[in-house]
């Protein structure tokens, strides 16, 4: 009797621990914070303010000058809002060369705010904001921005044409104006 007594809990503690680990994945891991903010499943959120500006340096030694180099960088450039926004790669694909950058939260359960380059809205559904990537040399020369891209999550990225690789050399200055600032609080 003793050792079913022992099985029976032993079974019984494995059950509370897998069901503790699913609900605490299901709600308070970063990941499902924000998926249930953006889901409003226990969550409001509010729209705070469109095209808040994000500008960093990009330092010539983290630019892929060599055809077909690539350079995981992981480079953290802003830390705001919860929101950390890092230079995640930059790839030479011989047509241009291509930055991109990484966006990840560090949501608190009750509330915060955060940054996004999407616009939520009640239905669930999201659009994009009219945003724009602007690319400068130190000097305040423009640099043409070539190919631009969003996603997954809040990353964005953009290319710049080999035809304008000597405006590089010195590192770049970008300036993004397509995150929105949100505030979320658990209802």
């Amino acid at each position: 009797m003793k050792k079913l007594n022992k099985q029976v809990f032993v079974i019984t503690g494995v059950v509370i621990l897998l069901a503790g680990g699913y609900y605490y994945n299901r709600n308070f891991t970063a990941k499902a914070i924000f998926q249930n903010v953006i889901g409003l499943d226990g969550y409001s959120l509010t729209l705070v303010k469109e095209q808040v500006p994000f500008e960093c340096f990009v330092k010539p030694e983290w630019i892929a000058f060599k055809p077909d180099e690539k350079k995981d960088l992981t480079l953290s450039m802003q830390n705001n809002n919860q929101t950390h926004i890092s230079l995640a790669q930059v790839i030479n694909r011989g047509h241009d060369i291509y930055f991109n950058f990484h966006t990840t939260f560090d949501l608190d359960y009750r509330n915060g705010a955060f940054l996004y380059n999407a616009i939520f809205h009640e239905d669930g559904t999201a659009s994009s904001p009219t945003g724009a990537i602007r690319v400068f040399e130190p000097d305040g020369t423009v640099i043409p921005v070539g190919q631009q891209g969003s996603g997954p999550g809040a990353d964005f990225g953009f290319g710049i044409d080999q035809e304008h690789l000597d405006q590089l050399k010195n590192g770049i200055v970008i300036q993004y104006d397509g995150y929105v600032l949100y505030h979320y609080a658990k209802d």
